[in-house]
């Protein structure tokens, strides 16, 4: 199963090393790992439209498969 994370660089819930330790523990061989800059846990996806059109486009090769 694909797998797409992203996690904010300023996380003070779950910081970035557990995350990247959550990520690291999927069996999917299909991984995307995406760090947000500036992000926190609660607005990690109030990002730039370049993240916007790299998830869209992470998203469409998949549908497309």
């Amino acid at each position: 199963m694909p797998l797409l994370m992203l996690h904010g660089d300023r996380d003070p819930l779950i910081p970035l090393g557990a995350g990247t330790r959550l990520f690291d523990g999927f069996a999917s061989t299909d991984n995307t790992w995406r760090t947000v800059d500036g992000a926190d846990h609660s607005n990690v996806l109030i990002t730039t439209a370049h993240t916007y059109a790299e998830m869209l486009d992470w998203m469409l090769r998949r549908v497309a498969d």
